[in-house]
């Protein structure tokens, strides 16, 4: 399909790698931070003139694979093996020169099956054994010589495929209908499953759910997608759709590539087996694109394919497309996004795509001329060149133990072994890690600290007179600052998260006499432990010590974040107040899981679906002292008098428990292990075994508890006096100081891993950047104006680099603080690569790690577009909105918690039998717009058809006709279009719900005129943009799809911003 090109080119993200020597590293680079492991290649000794190997499989501590020999003719795909190794005997002719026209490679129950050509007629070959010991039979059943085997060689096209323990091949019988042929594996039992007389041939595409799917061509070379579900065979989708081929499996969907009818053209396709799930999967909604299917592959839960896109003057653009699942498991429109601009990295096209671990990897050709080969990880900067020979082309073969052959297509036709350290179950890891699970802040009604370092709020026990007071920062700047943390990582998978905490310890009460403020209204009705207060006490107005506490916060910040998307761990610092209930006295864990998060006390219904868990300080529990030692800070060991015999370890099982049964996860908070012979809490090991005995349904439930280090107080040279001589090993001597960073990293690594026992692993987290490690001086004294954590700034590639160069805060450019985010998550990520992590940064800093213009008390800027749709989030019911539902049809519209809804009893015969549409909407001539819908299908997934259209005549079609896939998540929808026809100041917006009986939800529809590029601004840090909003940056222009709080290092042009910023 061809669309008009936009006049500019297309967005130009460009890296550098260095190779030299044929070894390359596999790199993600974003400043100084480089993350990757050495690749290395080597050729391997064989010297004979093998072409390309397809097809490999691993089996029996071999590789097995189909080549050609271009020194013998006729003989084209034997079958070959390699050992692993290097020299000339590594590669060997399989069996002798038994077979060929090797084709469909397939491992099932321990066996090796393929089909091949032995003297003369194809069969289906068994392997058995290991290396270098290996049995072959031919054992393809004819019926009685009623068969043939028929096969592919050289193609994509299959001949055989596995579907469990059974295979299907394609055979003829003696009156030449093709007949599809199962055997089963597990009994040697042969069946013919369908038969098709009058047609040319088979090709077997894939199997998945228990279908098998294939396609049965006539002599004119057209055919439909069959199915065969175990005991039946029929076509699916054969009025809209024929001829398909190269098919991907992924989540038991089968994905391939067909011709649809209407326009001729081969389009992406995805099928459950039955007639209604087999459908389109428009990629790209604004250009045609044509989709190289055959290099479509599955790695990581992700579907990948290099796509072609068109244009009407002649150009094309090559890229790599990724799309992932939705909340029902299934690819959409909607999950697509690019990888990587091929065109504009190297100029060319991706081809050969090919998984080994959990990278995919591919090499990038420009007709004859091979321009390199390339590693991804599924992101921009992840997807990086890691050979720079344009003379060759290499293609992944396979995988043998921790070696991957690869084809050298150069002039020598050789192999080279590809070495990936840390390759096996875990797969390549030069990409970004996917087990950093949760990042933001701390937040605390008293850590934003002013820039001078000293608490903001007037009145506070622990701030200095006459400091000014600073309001606690809007629901709005927490949000922005959390999905600031999880914006710079590319893995995608990580939540923006705050450890948000709601009581404060009465520290101005004795020790021993103190509990807590929690800041909530007291819950009508209850009783409650005595030392738990509430912040509506008016016995705490007169101390003036809590006034930052008496509003409802809570409540409100709340609503937010469950509107918003940022998830919220709830941490409460009792005090002396009790966290268990006593008789009818409810404890602090009762009054936040059941009054706080759950109001109605029901599991199943959270009020706010925002909270994923409880966070306990085990700092202030039994402890209502600040600044006390560090060995009586929450030691609540039952040795210490103030616990009267305090079972902790019962305790806090009783907790996790709490949290459980409520559907929420639990983390512990400056949970040590031993200080001084002094506990903080009970030991690991102990409480996992009190946690497995409470029941089944909680053995090894101390794996869900995340285990959070206050990480704060590092050594010399770094944030505190130098320790004097040092430290002495076991022989006396003096122990130099290490750097800053190894001493954090040792001291986080005996830290986690105390955090396990036997096979038990618990989530670690990292609450990091406290006032004392910011503040340091060349000569390790604490003052000054210098910056610990910005040192990070200065990190090389290797971790001793990182040092205390006591460069002052404000030296490090404002726009440039932010890349201690993805630094700090990523060297811890790598570091605990065996557990999922958390990073939090402490709210004490906050305001200068995101710059003041975040967290300052300004109202933001907002660049918004006019709507021209009136009510489009239907707060007014449906006013301004007409529904039509046509006499053959029977439907109802109205409008459910402030979303429209169409409920279709009687779908009709035509889609505009049910309609909502609005009228009066002013289009100009050659004026540009741009169109966006949230909706979801209610029962199962379905189309919508919606169209910018005339109202009356002939009702012509403005926007051009759009069908959008729902499903049953509500989604957001988008479409930009040009305006072609006369003006029209009474233009209609349609939704066309007929044909298909499945109830529809639409919310929050807008439509904008994107102006000319003259009346944008350039793209602002600091600044909220609306749906809609535009700006310019880096010469090219985007349009808003989803609010954004601008931020350095979260520009239009960064990839990680696909889903906020669309070019326009």
């Amino acid at each position: 399909m061809l669309r008009k090109r936009r006049m500019y080119t297309a967005m130009i993200i460009i890296a550098i790698w260095f190779v030299a020597g044929f070894a390359a590293a596999g790199v993600y680079e974003t400043d100084n931070l480089k993350v990757g492991h050495k690749i290395t290649f080597a050729d391997v000794a064989y010297s004979a003139n093998l072409l390309a190997a397809h097809e490999a499989v691993s089996f029996g501590n071999a590789l097995f694979m189909a080549c050609s020999n271009a020194s013998v003719a006729g003989t084209p795909y034997q079958l070959w093996t390699w050992n692993g190794n290097l020299d000339a005997a590594s590669i060997q002719q399989a069996n002798g020169a038994t077979y060929t026209e090797v084709s469909s490679l397939t491992v099932v129950n321990n066996a090796l099956y393929f089909v091949a050509k032995v003297s003369g007629s194809l069969t289906l070959v068994k392997v058995t054994g290991t290396a270098p010991s290996f049995a072959y039979a031919s054992i393809f059943n004819n019926d009685g010589g009623s068969l043939t085997l028929h096969g592919y060689t050289g193609t994509y096209d299959k001949s055989l495929v596995a579907d469990g323990s059974k295979l299907y091949l394609y055979c003829k019988n003696t009156a030449g209908a093709v007949v599809l042929r199962e055997y089963d594996t597990s009994n040697n039992s042969w069946n013919n499953r369908a038969t098709y007389a009058g047609k040319d041939n088979m090709i077997l595409l894939g199997a998945a759910g228990g279908n098998v799917y294939y396609t049965v061509r006539d002599a004119s070379g057209e055919g439909s997608l069959y199915v065969y579900d175990g005991g039946s065979d029929y076509t699916v989708a054969s009025s809209v759709m024929k001829n398909p081929q190269y098919m991907q499996i992924l989540n038991h969907t089968a994905y391939f590539g067909a011709i649809k009818k209407a326009d001729n053209i081969r389009r992406l396709w995805r099928s459950n087996g039955s007639d209604a799930g087999t459908v389109e999967i428009p990629i790209d909604n604004d250009l045609g694109y044509d989709g190289n299917f055959r290099m479509m592959v599955v790695s990581r839960n992700q579907l990948f394919l290099p796509v072609k896109k068109n244009f009407e003057d002649g150009g094309v653009t090559h890229y790599l497309y990724v799309a992932h699942l939705n909340d029902q498991g299934v690819v959409t429109p909607n999950t697509f996004r690019i990888v990587k601009n091929i065109s504009a990295t190297v100029g060319g096209e991706a081809h050969w795509l090919d998984v080994v671990g959990n990278s995919l990897f591919f090499h990038v050709h420009n007709d004859s001329t091979h321009l390199g080969y390339f590693q991804s990880d599924g992101t921009d900067p992840g997807t990086v060149k890691i050979s720079n020979d344009t003379q060759k082309s290499l293609t992944t073969t396979g995988i043998l133990n921790n070696k991957v052959l690869v084809n050298d297509l150069g002039s020598n036709k050789r192999f080279k072994v590809m070495q990936i350290p840390n390759l096996g179950d875990t797969g390549v890891t030069d990409s970004w890690p996917t087990n950093l699970r949760w990042s933001g802040l701390r937040a605390s009604a008293y850590g934003i600290m002013s820039l001078g370092g000293n608490p903001p709020f007037a009145g506070d026990p622990m701030a200095n007179a006459g400091l000014a007071a600073y309001g606690f920062p809007e629901p709005w700047r927490w949000e922005a600052a959390a999905k600031a943390c999880i914006g710079y990582s590319p893995a995608g998978n990580t939540q923006p998260t705050l450890l948000w905490i709601v009581t404060r310890p009465r520290v101005d009460l004795a020790q021993g006499t103190g509990g807590c403020v929690v800041q909530m209204k007291k819950p009508a009705g209850i009783t409650v432990d005595s030392k738990i207060q509430f912040c509506d006490d008016p016995a705490l107005s007169p101390s003036g010590k809590y006034n930052q506490n008496l509003h409802d916060r809570s409540e409100a910040f709340l609503d937010h974040f469950d509107r918003t998307g940022v998830k919220v761990w709830i941490q409460v610092e009792p005090g002396f107040a009790n966290m268990d209930d006593n008789g009818t006295a409810k404890g602090l864990m009762s009054v936040i899981v059941d009054y706080l998060v759950r109001q109605d006390q029901n599991p199943a219904n959270p009020i706010h679906p925002c909270v994923i868990g409880i966070g306990v300080d085990v700092e202030w529990v039994r402890n209502n002292r600040e600044g006390s030692p560090e060995n009586q800070m929450g030691s609540i060991h039952p040795s210490n008098p103030l616990n009267n015999g305090y079972a902790v370890v019962e305790a806090v099982a009783q907790w996790y428990k709490k949290c459980k049964d409520n559907n929420l996860g639990m983390y512990l908070k400056h949970y040590a292990f031993s200080l001084d012979g002094h506990y903080f809490i009970c030991d690991y090991s102990d409480l996992s075994a009190k946690i497995d005995a409470l029941g089944s349904a909680y053995t090894g439930g101390i794996q869900n508890i995340q285990f959070v280090n206050d990480s704060q107080g590092f050594r010399y040279p770094w944030g505190e006096p130098a320790p004097g001589p040092g430290p002495v090993d076991e022989n006396g001597n003096t122990i130099a100081p290490a750097t800053a960073y190894t001493n954090m990293m040792n001291d986080f690594k005996g830290w986690v891993d105390k955090c396990q026992t036997g096979s038990y692993k618990s989530p670690v987290g990292f609450q990091v950047a406290y006032p004392n490690d910011w503040v340091t001086r060349s000569d390790g004294f604490p003052g000054n104006n210098g910056c610990g954590w910005l040192n990070f700034m200065d990190m090389d590639t290797t971790d001793e680099t990182w040092k205390d160069d006591a460069a002052p805060w404000d030296s490090i450019q404002e726009k440039e603080r932010w890349k201690i985010i993805p630094k700090l998550q990523l060297k811890l990520a790598q570091k605990f690569s065996d557990r999922n992590i958390g990073v939090y940064f402490v709210d004490f800093r906050s305001r200068l790690l995101f710059a003041n213009q975040l967290f300052d008390w300004r109202e933001p800027r907002a660049a918004a577009a006019v709507n021209k749709v009136v009510n489009g989030t239907f707060n007014s019911s449906l006013s301004s909105w007409s529904f039509y539902c046509d006499t053959a049809a029977e439907a109802t519209a109205y409008v459910q918690s402030g979303k429209a809804r169409v409920d279709t009893t009687n779908a009709g015969s035509e889609t505009w039998h049910v309609h909502l549409r609005q009228d009066n909407i002013a289009l100009e001539n050659g004026h540009t717009y741009y169109l966006q819908f949230d909706a979801k299908a209610v029962e199962c997934p379905r189309t919508l058809f919606c169209q910018m259209e005339k109202n009356g005549d002939d009702y012509a079609n403005y926007s051009g006709p759009r069908t959008f896939y729902l499903s049953q998540s509500m989604q957001t929808f988008s479409h930009i279009f040009t305006m072609n026809h006369a003006s029209d100041n009474a233009a209609s917006l349609c939704f066309e719900f007929g044909l298909e009986p499945i109830d529809v939800i639409l919310d929050n529809v807008r439509l904008v005129e994107i102006t000319e590029e003259t009346n944008v601004t350039a793209w602002e840090p600091y600044r909220w943009y609306e749906v809609g909003a535009q700006v310019t940056h880096n010469g090219f222009r985007y349009i808003c799809t989803n609010r954004e709080y601008s931020l350095y290092g979260r520009e239009p042009n960064n990839p990680v911003m696909w889903s906020v910023w669309k070019k326009i």
